[in-house]
């Protein structure tokens, strides 16, 4: 596979700024006016014109920017990408690194065709901007008004609000309470109506405007109500209305016009399970045309850069006045806050850089990722699009332009300082104790003369310098730093995560801390505390010589020790509060309960008065009748499952038949009706998998593994043989049940845990993560109810998972049985060729 080449220069592709352009221009004119000259006597050349410092600052920051661009991208594995900057209504820079094709090798350049994705939601937001100029829709109009028999099941939070519906303003700002419903559109097969009757299926999964909940769907149709006030499609207002007048003649809006495009770079996903360190998959393109108005654009940086300079006109471009400035501002202000630094608009995020107003949005699809940013006040925006599924680039590369054009960092880099700091001390593993990673290691190191960690399962992140605090931001995002704490002896630690207002410790491995408290001191403390109201159990015990709280679900929280009211604050973020309360009458004295105070909140926990009796590994496993289950797998040769499935966050419904035996051989169809159909198929361990949401291709990697180990034979059988490592970590109450819990562990995946009832045996709850290709890792929650046995078979005729992305997906066994006959065409390889 050949390697992404270095940028180009000036000279062999779109030129890097329209200075340099000038500059050529002015040259050329002069050649050609000596040339005109008649012949006479010679004359010596006037001295050459003074060049401007602020054009050589502004050489000299570009530099720094490309070079910048090129070392984040590399580090970054992004095949190729392009640039475009926008400075006070003028196009600074525009480049292209990398290739857009690996087996071409084809130079990405600035007038390369990417996929923008959700880029293009500001695109609508501005069409209904315009709509509201001419009065033909308010962004406070009911969604209905306009999309006749439109009507979400809002979940109102009380009384007060019964009768609320959601307005054009919920659904492009994203706060209806409705997750994404993927499955709806991601298959291309119904259309956009019948796309839109399923949502009005869909139960939310958080009250009406209470938090931001990404969905695609409900802001398409948001978008639509601006075309059915223009009368027409939103595609014919989006060409008419934007594009022709922004000359952004290299852009499309459907999916076959952006294939048919010769300046379409290929699209990559980078695999980091894959070969030595990883590799790059093509990633097949993906249709959007039946939610275009949420992310269907496809564009170059140089007709984006025309997009830009109409945001930072505040609605004007080249003195025409396409949308007032008013309704464009409203599209930038804050209507729902996304984390403590972001909020949401309509079609933009909202957050500072170092004091810089900045509105943003970022796009991601298959092959595709792209990054749409400007700060409003200081008339500087930019445009990064790559041939990468998902790439911290998006953020990173916000910054880059940002302290390239705002800092001094370019003037050490043209002196060939890194700041003489030595990162000698720093460099090393350090736990994460954190969920997700559980015990793996962060490591520092240095990478192109910066400090960096790399993240298990992600990337390697370069540091910015130290602030005065001693925190490194991130150089990818400046929501996320690190610092690093050192011992009485100055020696370093640990490393902390700062994020979201947690501050993460890390130590250092090998490091052990001193004890701050003894278990003699803090026995009073110790043993397991239950809100009933939140269905949460705690565990209170001694971990890293600190008291500490372990929120099942959650992680291990350690405390500080207390204050002089008695009360212990979270190591993690010290507004989070434990007060232990004393009982009275005959047990006065005795700890009885804790309250754990928040931001917003909190909750009460009461101790659970008789502790469980400790069981060892063996007997849960006798209890479970593990080897009997096992047996009996094998006993029932093929086994046969059909279930009924509810998507109910989605408003879809489907039908699951399963095929599998002990010997690991599997065969799964679902069929979504309309939407499409999913199959999977297990031999031992390969498998493939195809559907009409993703071509057919064999499973590799990540893929693979969590496949081989979600077998029915693992979870129904004995899971031992498919890990490497089982802990039974604490019996604990759970649901008004004494349950078991239990740690499954294997070198390439998070761990999984199993909650086990002891009076069954019973797996009741499987609590996990699932990994993406992408790197992305989604926690899932599955509740097992209802066990039969069915022909020596213990089974839940009941299963309930739960992913962010998702919702709620319930699964009703409606069919078992046991010694099927064999058919030659159901246990077979899958052919990707």
């Amino acid at each position: 596979m050949p390697a992404p080449s270095r940028p180009q220069s000036p000279s062999e592709s779109t030129p890097r700024s329209l200075l340099g352009a000038r500059a050529v221009s002015v040259s050329l004119a002069v050649v050609a006016l000596f040339a005109c000259e008649p012949k006479g006597e010679l004359e010596q050349p006037a001295p050459a014109p003074a060049v401007d410092s602020s054009t050589q600052e502004l050489e000299a920051r570009l530099d720094y920017l490309g070079e910048q661009l090129e070392l984040a991208r590399v580090r970054g594995h992004v095949p190729g990408m392009a640039i475009a900057v926008v400075r006070d209504d003028e196009l600074i820079y525009a480049e292209g690194f990398g290739v857009t094709d690996l087996d071409a090798n084809t130079p990405a350049t600035a007038e390369t065709v990417f996929a923008i994705g959700s880029s293009t939601k500001a695109f609508s937001s501005t069409l209904a901007a315009m709509m509201v100029d001419e009065g033909k829709l308010g962004w406070d109009d009911p969604a209905s008004q306009h999309l006749e028999g439109f009507e979400l099941a809002i979940d109102v939070k009380d009384a007060k609000e019964e009768g609320q519906v959601a307005t054009i303003r919920d659904l492009l700002a994203h706060r209806t309470g409705f997750t994404r419903m993927g499955i709806l559109w991601a298959g291309g097969k119904v259309p956009r109506a019948e796309v839109l009757r399923y949502a009005t299926q869909a139960k939310p999964v958080a009250p009406f405007r209470d938090r931001f909940l990404y969905n695609n769907v409900t802001y398409m149709a948001g978008s639509m109500t601006a075309a059915q006030a223009a009368g027409t499609s939103w595609e014919e207002l989006v060409q008419a209305r934007l594009l022709e007048p922004l000359h952004m003649d290299h852009s499309s809006v459907d999916f076959d016009s952006a294939m048919a495009d010769p300046k379409r770079a290929k699209g990559y996903t980078w695999r980091p399970d894959l070969g030595e360190g990883g590799e790059f998959e093509v990633a097949p393109p993906r249709s959007t045309d039946v939610i275009a108005p949420a992310g269907s654009i496809y564009s170059s940086v140089l007709d984006m850069s025309n997009w830009l300079r109409l945001q930072l006109g505040r609605g004007e471009f080249e003195g025409q006045r396409l949308v007032s400035e008013a309704a464009l501002a409203e599209t930038w202000t804050k209507q729902i806050e996304i984390s403590p630094d972001v909020d949401y608009g309509m079609g933009w995020m909202l957050r500072e850089w170092e004091g810089h107003r900045v509105i943003e949005h970022g796009g991601n699809i298959d092959g595709y990722a792209a990054s749409v940013a400007f700060m409003p006040d200081d008339g500087i925006g930019m445009v990064l699009l790559t041939n990468a599924s998902m790439t911290p680039l998006q953020q990173e590369g916000m910054n880059i332009v940002w302290s390239a054009l705002l800092t001094d960092e370019y003037k050490a880099s043209a002196e060939g300082s890194a700041g003489g700091e030595d990162f000698g001390e720093l460099v090393g593993a350090y736990v994460a104790e954190m969920p997700g990673f559980n015990g793996q290691n962060f490591e520092i190191l240095v990478q192109d003369g910066k400090l960096a960690v790399d993240v298990p399962g992600q990337m390697v992140f370069t540091l910015k310098a130290p602030d005065e605090e001693g925190w490194r931001y991130f150089e990818a995002t400046d929501t996320i730093a690190i610092s690093f704490d050192r011992d009485a002896d100055g020696q370093i630690m640990a490393l902390r995560l700062h994020q979201n207002g947690m501050n993460m410790e890390l130590l250092r491995e090998g490091y052990e801390l001193a004890p701050e408290v003894s278990v003699a001191e803090v026995r009073p403390y110790l043993g397991s505390y239950r809100n009933e109201d939140a269905g949460m159990s705690a565990e209170v015990l001694v971990h890293n010589g600190r008291l500490a709280v372990d929120v099942v679900g959650q992680m291990i929280y350690d405390l500080e020790l207390p204050d002089k009211n008695g009360d212990y604050r979270f190591r993690i973020n010290p507004d989070f509060v434990v007060t232990f309360k004393k009982g009275e009458g005959e047990r006065e004295g005795e700890i009885v309960g804790m309250s754990i105070a928040q931001p917003g909140g909190g909750g009460v926990f009461v101790r659970v008065d008789e502790p469980a009796q400790a069981v060892t590994l063996e007997q849960l496993h006798r209890k479970r009748k593990t080897e009997r289950k096992a047996k009996a797998l094998k006993k029932a040769g093929v086994v046969h499952l059909r279930s009924k499935v509810e998507l109910v966050n989605a408003g879809a419904s489907a039908t699951a038949e399963v095929w599998f035996d002990a010997e690991g051989r599997l065969r799964q169809d679902t069929d979504l009706g309309p939407l499409g159909s999913m199959t999977a198929v297990m031999l031992g361990e390969e498998g493939w998998s195809e559907s009409t949401f993703s071509p057919r291709k064999q499973l590799e990697g990540l893929e693979l593994s969590q496949t081989f180990r979600g077998h029915p034979r693992v979870l129904y059988g004995d899971w031992r043989p498919y890990f490497d490592d089982e802990a039974l970590v604490r019996t604990e109450q759970r649901d008004g049940r004494e349950v078991h819990v239990v740690e499954l562990s294997h070198p390439e995946l998070p761990t999984t845990t199993v909650y086990v009832d002891a009076k069954t045996g019973d797996a009741v709850e499987v609590h996990g993560v699932e990994v993406t290709p992408t790197g992305l890792r989604i926690p899932v929650t599955v509740k097992l109810s209802d066990y039969r046995t069915v022909k020596g078979l213990r089974l839940p005729f009941r299963s309930e998972s739960e992913t962010a992305p998702s919702g709620i997906t319930v699964e009703t066994l409606e069919l078992v049985e046991t010694k099927v006959g064999e058919d030659p065409a159901r246990f077979v390889p899958m052919p990707t060729d």
